[in-house]
């Protein structure tokens, strides 16, 4: 069924599962493919929002319990933030500080926080909010049946 055409204006241009993760520059020798093992657990979050802190704490009770996932964190923050959260998840997660226009250039990002769950050929297979262990359990459900094959 085809929307409304006073509802079409808000139909947002973001990633969709089957997409394909582009491949944005993070680094002068770091291009988000490059961090894609097997799989890649994305998150663009920001400090400043209550709601990316609670994903934050997801992201750091999951990992405290299990490290079988690659997860990389693209952050909206200050360098010390970042730096205090490298230090805190170690190898557990990697951490990016990226400003939100670039996320949103590369990332169609339109909203924070959002995550990623992406394929070994770079698709989406994933995408939500998470905010507890529920629904980060959701977002990585697809990929852990794939890896178990």
């Amino acid at each position: 069924m085809e929307k409304p055409e006073f509802l079409k204006k808000y139909d947002l241009d973001i990633l969709k599962i089957d997409d394909f993760l582009p491949n944005m520059p993070l680094s002068d020798h770091t291009n988000l493919h490059d961090l894609i093992e097997d799989h890649l657990i994305l998150f663009l979050a920001s400090t400043h929002c209550d709601l990316c802190e609670q994903t934050l704490e997801v992201i750091d009770k999951y990992t405290e319990m299990n490290h079988d996932l690659n997860i990389v964190v693209l952050l909206d923050s200050d360098p010390s933030s970042i730096g205090m959260l490298i230090n805190h998840f170690k190898e557990r997660a990697q951490f990016y500080l990226v400003p939100p226009h670039i996320m949103n250039k590369y990332l169609k990002m339109r909203f924070l926080p959002v995550g990623f769950a992406i394929d070994c050929n770079m698709k989406i297979v994933t995408t939500h909010s998470v905010q507890d262990m529920n629904s980060f359990q959701d977002l990585i459900e697809p990929l852990q049946l794939e890896i178990m094959r």
